[in-house]
């Protein structure tokens, strides 16, 4: 008796707190300690409820996903409302609480909430705990791959590389291993999206700036060796790099798939990947599954035997160079070769020896020579000046992969969608970019304006370098490439407005400028484009900051990879060439 009526008074109780819910307090404090009680009272039910209590739970069901709460204009509020509707996913376990339309945008301010694992503590950053435990307690991320909300899942993944680090609690780690494992083990095509974040964990460099980043890359990718064996070696080919640029656990899966595939009777080495990589990859796109997203390449023929060591003899030879990007050869001629660095180069462009003879067939008749792959920037729809494009349609059509500048999330569509995930327009039906600023948006606007009145391509790329940008121009390379994506560009940028052409001091461009003193002096406040914190201070400290100088004073920036410090280190060294 004395059972049935606590459970009486707690079923009261729940009823309660959902019904007030329904007309919630206008005051954000208020509403804060009304959702914290909520999901109290939630954590106290256990899965497969009776029905009464399950009866009283549907007020809460029907508050939680109201427009008012679900987008909720303050963030503290949407994490406590994903917090308590992660609470009622574990209760209906295994079975979805709401339809899919819903589903999708509750998962989407999930993820958003589990960005605040990124904090060091607080309220944001203890939900966020919660929420990333019930998800692997539940797998609900299953629900996610049998919705296919692939871009939530690719985001996901990324957010859990980039924000792990040592002062996590254990918990944490396990919670994104367990999660990042279960997805590549139940996905029935693992798409390259899903690969490549992966992959730059655990690149050489990375151990020593994200150490745990690399444990958490280097773990997800021992337990699901057997199945990312199909996959690995092509997407490292497309990434551009060798398997000896990685962890010994990427050499290993590789060294595997090419031995159990026999392909070519050519193992893959630590000095490239070999010309199998591309049979691998049709052989696993051409597997019919309802997430199939690895990019299927044309047929690459087999090289002749003894080719692979070729080098100088090669000058003169017509060639077809396999351009991911654009899923096609184009054809020209090598030009010259580099017996040192070990590349031939076709007209302008550095050919690394070891791609050559993977992605490349010789052609005995002359054929006119086709431009350099590229992507220029678009006069007509500015936007994409601000996304890298990551693999274009082979149709031609309008949809792409594309990886947005700002916040380093890859989507798939038209350029209606860049617009709405920069513009923040939710009529396309995609998630807002939250590092985009309102200074950008109005200068993306006038960018498009411009483009409405007719004014013409080089005024419109003048204007856009204005806006806050990783990267000023669209990147002419891989744009897996861990360099390319990260760094602002490979060239000093004299157009920069916060480095006003100031080229004897080029790492100003790694930086932006929120405030400049009055009276001119050295002195600025400036936000790094790597790691976004705000500092203050001269050159001096943008220097130690990106180039990890103990002695500027400053804490150095854990987002920059050696191969980002070498090409500061360049652009300095050539600052100095010209000074001279």
């Amino acid at each position: 008796m004395a059972a049935s009526s606590s459970s009486q008074v707690f079923q009261e109780e729940l009823k309660d707190a959902g019904e007030r819910l329904l007309t919630p307090p206008a005051s954000t404090p208020e509403l804060l300690i009304l959702l914290d009680k909520v999901e109290l009272l939630l954590s106290r039910v256990e899965q497969a409820p009776s029905e009464r209590t399950y009866d009283a739970l549907l007020p809460v069901m029907k508050a939680l996903i109201a427009p008012d709460l679900l987008r909720h204009s303050e963030i503290d509020v949407k994490v406590s409302v994903a917090s308590c509707i992660n609470e009622i996913t574990r209760v209906t376990a295994p079975d979805a609480p709401y339809d899919d339309k819903q589903m999708q945008e509750i998962f989407e301010i999930s993820v958003m909430a589990l960005g605040k694992l990124s904090l060091a503590s607080g309220r944001c950053y203890t939900k966020a705990v919660s929420i990333l435990h019930n998800i692997a307690a539940v797998r609900s991320c299953l629900v996610m791959l049998d919705l296919e909300f692939d871009e939530l899942i690719v985001e996901m993944f990324q957010l859990f590389l980039n924000t792990i680090r040592s002062d996590h609690p254990q918990s944490v780690f396990s919670d994104m291993e367990m999660i990042m494992s279960l997805v590549l083990e139940e996905t029935e095509e693992i798409p390259l999206e899903l690969i490549i974040p992966l992959l730059r964990s655990v690149k050489k460099g990375n151990q020593n700036i994200s150490p745990t980043s690399w444990k958490l890359g280097e773990n997800v990718l021992n337990k699901g060796a057997d199945k990312l064996r199909p996959y690995l070696p092509p997407a490292v080919q497309f990434m551009g790099f060798d398997v000896g640029d990685f962890a010994e656990i990427v050499f290993s899966i590789c060294q595997d798939a090419s031995r159990s595939e026999h392909l070519n009777g050519l193992p893959i080495s630590a000095t490239g990947p070999s010309s199998s990589d591309d049979s691998q990859l049709k052989k696993a796109s051409q597997t019919k599954g309802k997430r199939k997203r690895i990019p299927e390449k044309e047929e690459v023929p087999e090289m002749a035997n003894g080719m692979e060591n070729h080098g100088e003899e090669l000058v003169g030879c017509q060639i077809k160079v396999w351009w991911p990007l654009d899923r096609r050869f184009y054809e020209g001629a090598i030009s010259s070769f580099d017996p040192i660095e070990k590349k031939h180069k076709d007209q302008g462009n550095d050919l690394p020896s070891s791609n050559v003879l993977s992605d490349t067939k010789m052609d005995s008749a002359d054929a006119s020579s086709l431009p350099s792959p590229s992507y220029e920037v678009d006069a007509h729809n500015p936007l994409w000046n601000y996304v890298t494009i990551v693999e274009k349609k082979s149709d031609g059509g309008g949809n792409v992969t594309w990886q947005c500048n700002f916040c380093k999330v890859i989507k798939k569509g038209s350029y209606t969608r860049v617009r709405g995930h920069l513009l923040n327009s939710p009529s396309a039906g995609v998630r807002p970019c939250e590092k985009v600023t309102g200074k950008d948006v109005t200068t993306m606007r006038r960018l498009e304006d411009n483009k409405a009145k007719g004014r013409k391509k080089k005024t419109d790329s003048a204007d856009a370098s204005s806006v806050r940008s990783p990267s000023d121009e669209l990147d002419t390379k891989n744009p897996s490439d861990e360099e390319d994506t990260k760094n602002p560009s490979n060239e000093v940028d004299t157009k920069n407005p916060f480095n006003e052409g100031d080229t004897s001091n080029p790492l100003w461009r790694y930086v932006t400028r929120l405030e400049k003193r009055r009276h001119g002096g050295g002195n600025v406040t400036w936000r790094c484009n790597f790691c976004n914190v705000v500092k203050k201070g001269s050159y001096t400290r943008v220097r130690g900051h990106l180039l990890n100088w103990q002695s500027a004073g400053v804490k150095p920036c854990e987002k920059v990879t050696h191969e980002d410090i070498a090409t500061m280190q360049r652009l300095e060294n050539e600052a100095v060439g010209r000074r001279k």
